[in-house]
């Protein structure tokens, strides 16, 4: 489903909020999505021109629930290794409590983590960097860009559900939505230097020796995602 403008969105939204808790349509992690898209008409796609349109220009709708971490994920692209990967964890990881070599940390530019790590952006590019090991790897922000823009979209529908829990299956009320429009690039690079937007390592090596990756990425507070956009448009609670 498609919407002439946001007035209409609003009229939809406030319909599904009313009804309160909604009985979820997938018994798994991404029922909260699929939900959502089923009470608003949105046929499920994986199509780069977003979720549905508002007025014809495409919009994202990403869902989270209120108890989830306050994180959003804006990337996980691989960045371009440096040194060597396995080398690396090897000699910054730790034994994790499966017993396993493991770097799951998170970095920002403020300062070294506590296991000597941080980000430092320089030459248009974003280096991870160890205070003994120097620039161990890095990103091409204008890459980058392209893909959160791809993923998070120039316009984004985020909407937030409290969730209620009957033996197995989830229930979720769609309580909170805000409208974000007009993505704004130059603000991410001012999100990283502030701190606001982070790296999180979630690294192991399997006993195989091989790399076990469980989603390593860029990510934000849900709190603070507003400002890498231009407009904000509060669609739930109704003004």
């Amino acid at each position: 489903m498609n919407f002439e403008n946001v007035g209409e969105l609003k009229n939809k939204l406030n319909e599904i909020f009313v009804r309160g808790f909604i009985k979820s349509h997938r018994l798994n992690n991404t029922g909260i999505g699929k939900t959502l898209e089923d009470e608003m008409d949105i046929e499920e796609n994986n199509l780069p021109e977003g979720d549905f349109k508002i007025g014809g220009l495409p919009v994202e709708l990403k869902t989270q629930r209120k108890t989830a971490s306050s994180r959003v994920t804006l990337s996980t692209k691989e960045p371009t290794w440096i040194l060597d990967k396995k080398d690396v964890i090897n000699k910054t990881g730790y034994k994790d409590v499966k017993d396993r070599i493991g770097l799951k940390i998170t970095l920002n530019t403020l300062k070294f983590n506590p296991k000597g790590y941080k980000l430092e952006i320089s030459d248009n590019k974003i280096f991870i960097v160890h205070e003994k090991l120097g620039r161990v790897c890095f990103f091409e922000i204008d890459k980058l860009m392209e893909i959160i823009k791809k993923k998070i979209g120039d316009n984004l529908l985020f909407v937030l559900a409290k969730v209620r829990k009957e033996e197995e299956i989830e229930f979720f009320n769609y309580y909170e939505a805000v409208l974000l429009s007009n993505f704004y690039e130059e603000k991410f690079k001012e999100l990283i230097n502030s701190g606001q937007i982070i790296w999180e390592f979630r690294l192991h090596l399997k006993p195989s020796g091989a790399i076990r990756d469980h989603g390593s990425g860029f990510r934000i507070s849900r709190k603070y995602l507003g400002n890498l956009y231009e407009n904000k448009t509060t669609i739930i609670p109704l003004e």
